[in-house]
């Protein structure tokens, strides 16, 4: 429940599943409403295929971690699914928590 002295935003034409994740009667109409602080102060970390932390999306908020693949010394995202999913986490335009940082934990490589 969102309260009167909180700041919110309204995001329009968000994704069904953006939208569906604050609209508990199911009213997907493209508007998602989050706090403007949701995310700040929080850390995320993406156990997948590393993160590409250059996007421009993540605001600098995507950071080098560590990469326990063998063959693949980076936390760099080669595969493309990491940074998906920390896109779905945190990006500025399409992430559920817009202001939080995105650490990535490379477990999967690019194969």
């Amino acid at each position: 429940t969102m309260h009167a002295q909180q700041s919110c935003s309204r995001q329009v034409e968000a994704t069904w599943g953006l939208v569906r994740t604050n609209e508990r009667a199911l009213n997907l109409n493209g508007q998602y409403i989050y706090h403007t602080d949701v995310g700040d102060e929080v850390d995320i970390y993406v156990i997948d295929t590393g993160i590409y932390t250059g996007n421009l999306d993540f605001g600098g908020r995507a950071l080098a971690g560590v990469s326990y693949v063998q063959g693949e010394p980076t936390s760099e995202d080669l595969n493309g699914h990491g940074t998906h999913c920390a896109g779905t986490t945190m990006a500025e335009t399409w992430g559920l928590a817009k202001g939080a940082n995105s650490i990535a934990v490379k477990v999967l490589g690019k194969d």
